[in-house]
């Protein structure tokens, strides 16, 4: 029994430091993410300096990425083929969605 409540405390202890390290620096790796998406840390997580690969929390896709594209100067204009598609000053930008494995992977044609 007093196994147990150790290796617990320690399998705690390491989830809690791994969290702790996560700053805002992005991009992540896929799996810190994720889990900085399951920590409520952000509802979109770029994965690429440019922020033009992505990854979204489940839930409305349009929603999540508007929101996030709007941050940015963006205004949702349609969807278009699968392709959901943004305006900024006259400069489109479209942006390829799938859902896979509980998220949401975006693909943007140019950075936002």
């Amino acid at each position: 029994m007093k196994i147990w409540i150790w290796t617990a405390a320690c399998c705690l202890a390491a989830i809690i430091g791994l969290a702790l390290t996560f700053g805002t620096s992005y991009p992540l790796t896929v799996p810190r993410a994720l889990l900085a998406i399951e920590a409520g840390q952000a509802r979109v997580v770029p994965l690429t300096p440019d922020a033009v690969k992505l990854v979204a929390r489940r839930g409305p896709s349009e929603q999540q990425l508007t929101s996030f594209l709007g941050q940015r100067g963006w205004t949702y204009k349609e969807t278009l083929e699968g392709r959901i598609v943004y305006e900024k000053e006259g400069i489109t930008l479209s942006a390829a969605s799938r859902f896979r494995r509980g998220y949401w992977w975006y693909d943007l044609d140019k950075a936002p």
